[in-house]
């Protein structure tokens, strides 16, 4: 007999088979040491091999196998063996991370003395986990892992030293996510967020962003691995948003990394920005800003060129002017300065400038070293800045001056100088400073506020009305064979910068509705002048027609194009021979704003967006402004819907609009209270008096009719509110222990008109006051009618 498979629960044995007839065989097995049950199995007599189940792991059992005859049965065939160690069960990973992971798994039946924990990659072989976990363990943690690996991992149970069957299972260590998650440039609409990157090679990264307490898109987005920071647009105002981020590789993922940030409510940008004071290293910024509650200003200068560093820098939110320096000379700047509002940020408003060019510092230490009857030499100190030469002029006395060509100094001298004739001071011109792109250039009274809106339809130009001196190009109807000759005029308009002149007639409206169309292209240095293109690409009875530009344009205003027609724009700038393409862009006048409701007339109406109505040509009507002005509007028409708003019927104080005659109570800077009127005067005027309800003295606030006492040089005297202008008097001044001197009571003459009116006055009215009623410079509540 021999055992020919032992596992933990079976042991199978085979035999020779008996000399003789047999009636069958009887395999039995008892564990050596009377642990556990017997078990028994009779076969048939043609079978020479039998297994026996259900046996405990890691025992020690007594298999024995007998024949079966008629007499009774054989002596038995007798083998020891021990069965095998049961295997653990259920192997799972958790806890998965860069470096490590914790396995787990189910004890197996039997007795275990330890265990054996192998890990196998590819890269690094196998190797054993030390120390080994114990008997009664069912978990053990691996580390020192490769970051995205994939793992083979065996857990083998030992009794003593037989080791069980391995259990195997793999798992994939995860990539390492970004970590310290940081939000700035938080604005209405947009935020950046930067992060810092693990130092394994991902594929890129992965970031969702979600609103949480309103109903919006989730704005997701796959960003290049080599990438730290992004910056997320198009968000909605005030609105909580969670932000996840992790990265990705080949398919794995990292952990994601969380944070929160809120949009704040609209920031006002700051506005009416000029620039003043331009030199070669700075210039100066002036500013306005609403009433809101800010923590500063954040102004950046880019260059827009490469090779020069942009400058950044934070202002106090009570400034309204900086002037940066560290720029460089001669270089063309991007100005974007925002509002602040903690974390937050407004749009920014955007122009540009060009700072001087450098200064040329004068040659120094003029020397003579020969004079002879017909020359003269001498030498001099280069100044500091790169030159490219020198200029020399020499005067006779009492005689016309002489420019000279002189020689070049001997080469033995020390300072070797190259003389040549000087560049054109360009720079010493005056040069005009518009306003930024995204901003109206709109005019302003004190006291009033004026908005105009063009709706125009055009490229380039962002809705702006045309700058001033723009070139105007007046498009007659076309002529039998489609042929137009357009007439090229320059806008002259002081105010407003747009082309009325000429449009109106005594009504006031315009005599007609023609189509304006304004396009813009960057200027290209060293141009004569621009040749302007129009080619009707529909179907329409016209031919192609151009018109001649100034080398100093970058913008005209077309008057007349074919309203819903489509027109290919060319526009080349000439430099001598050489013509160069500037822009070329498809543009077709009339048509309406995208996402505005469709007019319901093909008549030149206007459309407010703020109130989402139409008005006829010369309609009047009212609206609010967007930071709580009311205003007054008008339908100018112009062919593109234009019309001009303005609160000169109205003073606008402290957030509210009063109309023309209105009263209202007001708190001056000082505390005390004032009772204001419109006046309007076409601009927004209202003064503002002490109130007629109140006084004040010495800070405390008083009632028409109430009476207090007070100490004026040893006096106690009795004072009585009577509000306005009257302010408060005091009267029946007593000093203690004696009666009043009378040359307290009665001043000196004055010469002053004010004290004069109020001597005559008191005197008409037989007031007995004491000094301080007389003299209104002692008054505590003398009131500025201007505050």
């Amino acid at each position: 007999m021999e055992v020919t498979d032992v596992k933990e629960n079976s042991i199978t044995v085979r035999w020779s088979p008996a000399l003789g007839p047999v009636l069958g065989y009887r395999v039995t097995g008892s564990p050596l040491h009377g642990q556990g049950p017997v078990f028994s199995e009779v076969v048939a007599p043609d079978q020479t091999e039998a297994t026996i189940s259900g046996l405990m792991p890691t025992a020690e059992y007594t298999i024995s196998v007998f024949a079966l005859g008629q007499d009774g049965e054989s002596p038995p065939v007798v083998e020891t063996v021990f069965t095998t160690m049961d295997k653990p069960k259920d192997l799972s990973f958790t806890d998965v991370d860069a470096a490590s992971m914790r396995i787990s798994w189910e004890s197996p039946d039997g007795v275990v003395s330890s265990y054996r924990v192998l890990y196998y990659s590819p890269e690094e072989g196998e190797r054993e986990l030390f120390p080994s976990p114990r008997g009664e363990d069912e978990s053990a943690v691996i580390h020192g892992l490769r970051p995205g690996t994939e793992y083979t991992v065996k857990v083998i149970a030992l009794h003593d030293q037989t080791p069980s069957i391995p259990l195997t299972g793999t798992q994939t260590t995860a990539i390492p996510g970004p970590t310290n998650l940081i939000f700035s440039q938080v604005g209405a609409t947009s935020f950046t967020i930067s992060w810092t990157s693990s130092d394994v090679k991902l594929t890129g990264y992965r970031m969702a962003i979600t609103p949480k307490n309103k109903s919006g898109p989730i704005k997701e987005d796959n960003i290049s691995p080599d990438v730290t920071e992004f910056h997320a647009t198009g968000l909605m105002p005030g609105t909580g948003y969670e932000v996840e981020l992790y990265g990705v590789k080949n398919g794995l993922t990292s952990h994601r990394l969380k944070g929160e940030i809120t949009t704040p409510d609209n920031i006002s940008p700051p506005r009416r920005v000029r620039i003043s004071n331009v030199k070669d290293a700075s210039i100066t910024l002036t500013w306005r800003s609403k009433t809101e509650a800010i923590t500063g200003f954040l102004i950046e200068a880019t260059p827009t060129t490469g090779g020069h560093n942009p400058i950044q820098t934070t202002v106090e939110p009570d400034s309204r002017t900086y002037t940066i320096t560290g720029l460089e000379p001669g270089t063309n700047y991007k100005i974007n300065i925002y509002t602040l509002n903690e974390l937050s940020r407004s749009e920014p408003f955007t122009l540009t400038v060009t700072t001087a060019k450098p200064v040329i510092s004068p040659p120094t230490n003029l020397h003579f070293t020969s004079l002879t009857s017909t020359s003269i030499s001498f030498t001099w100190e280069a100044p500091r800045n790169t030159i490219t030469g020198y200029y020399v002029s020499s005067q006779a006395l009492k005689l016309e001056s002489e420019e000279l060509s002189p020689q070049l100094p001997d080469l033995s001298r020390p300072v070797h100088e190259i003389l040549d004739v000087p560049e054109d001071n360009d720079h010493f011109k005056n040069h005009v400073h518009m306003l930024g792109p995204n901003r109206h250039n709109t005019v302003g009274q004190r006291g009033q506020h004026i908005y105009t809106e063009y709706q125009s339809f055009n490229l380039g130009n962002n809705g702006q009305q045309p700058n001033h001196q723009e070139p105007l190009v007046y498009i007659p109807l076309p002529g039998a064979e489609g042929q137009r000759a357009p007439v090229v005029k320059f806008s002259e308009s002081p105010d407003s910068g747009f082309p009325l002149n000429g449009l109106f007639n005594d009504t006031n409206l315009p005599q007609e509705s023609q189509t304006q169309t304004t396009i813009t292209w960057q200027p290209v240095p060293e141009t004569t002048e621009y040749v302007v293109s129009w080619s009707p690409i529909t179907e329409i009875n016209e031919k192609s027609f151009h018109v001649l530009l100034p080398g100093t344009a970058t913008s005209a205003t077309l008057i007349g194009l074919t309203s819903g027609a489509s027109y290919n724009v060319l526009v080349e700038s000439v430099n001598g021979e050489q013509k160069q393409k500037v822009l070329e862009d498809v543009v077709t006048p009339g048509n309406n704003v995208p996402g505005a409701v469709v007019s319901p007339s093909s008549r030149d109406l206007c459309y407010d967006t703020f109130t989402a109505t139409y008005h006829t040509v010369g309609a009047e009507w009212e609206r609010m402004s967007e930071t709580g002005f009311k205003l007054w509007c008008k339908c100018l028409g112009l062919g593109s819907g234009h019309f001009r708003c303005d609160s000169s019927k109205w003073c606008h104080d402290g957030g509210h609009n009063y109309q023309i005659g209105e009263s209202w109570d007001r708190r001056a800077e000082n505390g005390h209270m004032l009772s204001c009127t419109c006046l309007g005067n076409g601009k927004g005027e209202f003064k503002c008096e002490p109130s007629e309800s109140t006084c004040y003295d010495e800070g405390k606030l008083y009632q028409v009719g109430n009476q207090w006492q007070k100490n004026y040089q040893g006096a106690i005297c009795t004072c009585t509110c009577h509000g306005g202008q009257q302010g408060w008097r005091c009267e029946n001044c007593r000093r203690p222990g004696a009666e009043v001197d009378a040359g307290i009571i009665q001043p000196p003459v004055s010469s002053d008109a004010f004290q004069r009116y109020r001597e005559n006055a008191l005197r008409k009215l037989k007031t007995q006051c004491p000094i301080e009623c007389l003299r209104p410079e002692l008054f505590t509540d003398v009131q500025n009618p201007l505050e």
